[in-house]
């Protein structure tokens, strides 16, 4: 799983170190801070460089209202609506999970707060349907980075080996990040150092084949063909992922090293009978490594 996460965003996981449980049984690495957290069948990670507390919370409409009470009798606020009670509880659940031998108890006697020990706590909403609550000392001065389609988090499910045909060392696509299943889609590829191109392209130097950056693009493209039947009524099994049939511009304009995230934008243009065109736009950080204009074929 560790390798999963790590893949998706971009950290190579020779750098995570030992992975082990302490005393509590909370996940410790040698080289990151992790902290994971479940609801609503999802699993939220978060890897930061500094000590975290981390919980997140799916909002429940249907929590009765006289827990508010109970909960306010406890640790002395006055709650009256849902999201104002799960903004607090995953504060108080990030602070007790960021020192490991605190638990709720510890807020309900008095011997924890967050103020009394220093620390600050931001609140990320997403899609109105998850909350997700933050807390370390100085994290307003801290730099936080969070990558999720808040607006679709069905999404992140879907994964471009149930879309291909391709599998192996052919399957260049790792994850979907972005798309409205109808016009465009986003992928990401992360490039391993032990991608087996690297052996002889080239030696002591070595760089993504550019024909496998155009291959990236066709399989992101491929993705859209799927993504935008999928969304449709019609029986999208029998709709593939497109054949290659042109290449009408290509321009790279960047090297791409390893350890390096390629991101891909493909954008449909126009559709004539089985066959579709795209722009195709290929970026490692924010600079654009390379783009294209690719035509595929798509028949039932």
């Amino acid at each position: 799983m560790m390798i999963n996460i790590c893949r998706f965003l971009g950290i190579p996981s020779s750098s995570l170190g030992t992975i082990y449980h302490n005393h509590s049984g909370k996940l410790i690495m040698d080289n990151y801070n992790i902290a994971v957290s479940y609801s609503g069948g999802y699993t939220f990670c978060m890897l930061s460089d500094f000590k975290v507390g981390f919980d997140v919370e799916h909002i429940n409409f249907d929590v009765p209202r006289n827990e508010f009470e109970v909960f306010n009798h406890f640790f002395k606020t006055d709650i009256k609506d849902y999201l104002t009670f799960f903004k607090e509880w995953t504060r108080l659940e990030s602070i007790v999970k960021y020192f490991d031998n605190k638990g709720i108890k510890d807020f309900i006697y008095n011997k924890l707060s967050s103020k009394q020990y220093g620390l600050d706590t931001i609140h990320i909403m997403l899609d109105r349907n998850y909350i997700i609550a933050i807390s370390a000392e100085k994290l307003y001065s801290k730099k936080i980075i969070y990558n999720l389609n808040v607006s679709n988090m069905e999404l992140t499910k879907l994964k471009p080996v149930d879309l291909l045909p391709h599998n192996g060392t052919m399957l260049l696509v790792d994850r979907i990040i972005d798309s409205d299943y109808e016009s465009f889609v986003v992928t990401e590829r992360t490039v391993d150092r032990n991608d087996f191109y690297f052996d002889g392209h080239f030696p002591n130097h070595p760089i993504v084949p550019g024909v496998f950056i155009i291959e990236m693009m066709f399989q992101t493209c491929g993705i859209l063909v799927r993504l935008s039947n999928t969304s449709k009524e019609s029986n999208s099994a029998n709709i593939q992922a497109g054949k290659a049939v042109s290449i009408k511009s290509a321009k790279f304009k960047k090297e791409v090293s390893p350890d390096s995230i390629i991101q891909i934008k493909a954008t449909k243009k126009y559709s004539v009978m089985t066959f579709t065109e795209f722009i195709v736009n290929a970026f490692v950080g924010e600079e654009e490594v390379c783009n294209a204009e690719l035509i595929i074929s798509v028949q039932s």
